[in-house]
C-alpha cells in the first residue's frame, strides 16, 4: 500500500511516516501545501491514501477539493478535534476520514486497521423527525429481515435518549456507544465487535448509552468511527436515528447509503418532514437519497397519500398499516413481528420492502 503525506510541518509528517513504515506502507512526504507544487511532486504517483495535515490558511478547503479530484484516492485530513470542521470537510470537501492531531500515532494506526479490512457495507438510516412515529420498530424489523435472509447485519442505536432497540430486540447490552467513546483511541475491529450485543435473531447491536449522564459524551467522531467499523464487519448496517438534527445524527445521515424517513399521515408530521428535507438539501443531501415510509396508515381523518406526496414532492415508498395489536405484542415480548407474526400484513410488507431495498442498494 502507498501513502503520500502532505504537510508543511516536517515533525508531524515524520510521526505519520513512522507509523506507516511500521505497517510496511510505501510512504513519501511532500513538505508544502502549495497546490501546484503538490501536483508536480505527485506526478505519476497513484497513492492509496493521501494524508494532508491541516494548515491555518483559509483556502485549504478549495485545495482539498481540487486535490481530491486529481488523485481519486482516499483522502485523510489531520487536524484539531473540532466537530464542525470534521463535518464540513467530510461533507463539502470529499474528505473520507479525519484524524485527531492530539493523539496522532494512535489515530493513524486506527485508520490503517480500518483500511486493511475496509469493505463497502451499506448503511440504512431510519429516521423520524417526530417522536413516536415508529422508526425504532421499522429499524428492528428491517435488520431482523436482513439476518433472516442469511445476510449479516448490525444495528446502531442513535436514539440516544430512549435506546428502544434493546427492548425491541430483547437484548440486555453490557456495552454501548459510551464505551466506544471512552476507548476511541484503542478500539480496533476486534474490540469493536466485542462491544456489540447479538440478539437471538442474529442482529448485532451497538446500544445507545446505558446511563442518561453518558448521553452528552457521545461525539461526532465516535459516531463516525462506529459506522465505519460496522461497515467493515457487516454487509448492512441499520441505524435508528432520534428526532432532532444534532451533529452526531447529521454525521450518520451523511454517511448513509439511503435515508428512510418514517412519518405519520398528519399535518404536524408532514411539516416536520418538510423542514428536514429542506435542511438536508442545504447540507447537499439530495432527495434521491431519501425514501418515505408512512406508518400507521388507514386511520380516519388522515391525510391522503396524494396530499402527502404532493406536499413533499416525493413518493411514499412504503405504506405500513395501523396494527396496534401486533406492534404492541411484539414490543412487549421483544420479538420482532417479522418473526413473531410473519403472516401479518405489516410484517409481510416490511419483509418485502427490505428485500427489494437490499437488491437496489
Amino acid at each position: 500500500m502507498r501513502a503520500v503525506v502532505i504537510s508543511p510541518d516536517n515533525a508531524i509528517a515524520s510521526r505519520i511516516e513512522s507509523v506507516l513504515q511500521k505497517w510496511s506502507w510505501d510512504c513519501r512526504s511532500i513538505s508544502t501545501m502549495d497546490l501546484q507544487e503538490v501536483r508536480k511532486q505527485l506526478g505519476n504517483v497513484k497513492p492509496d491514501v493521501v494524508i494532508a495535515v491541516q494548515p491555518t490558511q483559509q483556502d485549504f478547503d478549495d485545495d482539498l477539493k481540487e486535490l481530491k479530484c486529481q488523485v481519486k484516492s482516499k483522502m485523510v485530513v489531520v487536524g484539531p478535534p473540532d466537530p464542525r470542521q470534521i463535518l464540513h470537510l467530510m461533507h463539502n470537501c470529499g474528505v473520507d476520514e479525519y484524524l485527531d492531531e492530539e493523539d496522532l500515532e494512535k489515530e493513524v494506526e486506527a485508520m490503517l486497521r480500518r483500511s486493511r479490512s475496509a469493505s463497502s457495507g451499506k448503511v440504512i438510516a431510519v429516521f423520524s423527525p417526530s417522536p413516536g412515529a415508529g422508526s425504532a420498530t421499522v429499524a428492528a424489523n428491517m435488520a431482523t429481515t436482513i439476518c433472516a435472509a442469511g445476510t449479516k447485519c448490525a444495528v446502531i442505536d442513535l436514539n440516544l435518549a430512549t435506546g428502544d432497540l434493546s427492548a425491541l430486540l430483547d437484548v440486555k447490552p453490557k456495552h454501548s456507544l459510551a464505551d466506544l467513546e471512552r476507548n476511541i483511541s484503542l478500539v480496533d475491529e476486534t474490540i469493536f465487535a466485542q462491544l456489540l450485543t447479538v440478539a437471538e435473531s442474529g442482529v448485532a447491536m451497538l446500544a445507545a448509552p446505558l446511563k442518561i449522564e453518558e448521553i452528552p459524551e457521545i461525539s461526532v467522531k465516535t459516531v463516525v468511527t462506529a459506522i465505519s467499523m460496522a461497515r467493515t464487519l457487516y454487509p448492512y448496517v441499520v441505524i435508528d436515528i432520534q428526532p432532532g438534527l444534532y451533529a452526531e445524527q447529521i454525521a450518520a445521515l451523511e454517511m448513509a447509503s439511503v435515508i428512510l424517513i418514517v412519518l405519520e399521515m398528519d399535518f404536524c408530521s408532514l411539516r416536520s418532514v418538510s423542514r428536514v428535507l429542506e435542511y438536508l438539501a442545504e447540507r447537499g443531501i439530495q432527495k434521491s437519497a431519501v425514501r418515505l415510509i408512512a406508518n400507521r396508515t388507514g386511520q380516519v381523518e388522515q391525510l391522503s397519500q396524494r396530499q402527502v406526496e404532493t406536499a413533499l414532492s416525493l413518493p411514499i415508498d412504503l405504506l405500513l398499516p395501523e396494527d396496534r395489536k401486533v406492534v404492541t405484542r411484539s414490543a412487549n415480548t421483544g420479538i420482532p413481528f417479522v418473526i413473531g407474526f410473519p403472516r401479518s400484513q405489516i410484517a409481510q410488507q416490511i419483509e418485502q420492502y427490505t428485500k427489494e431495498l437490499m437488491k437496489n442498494l
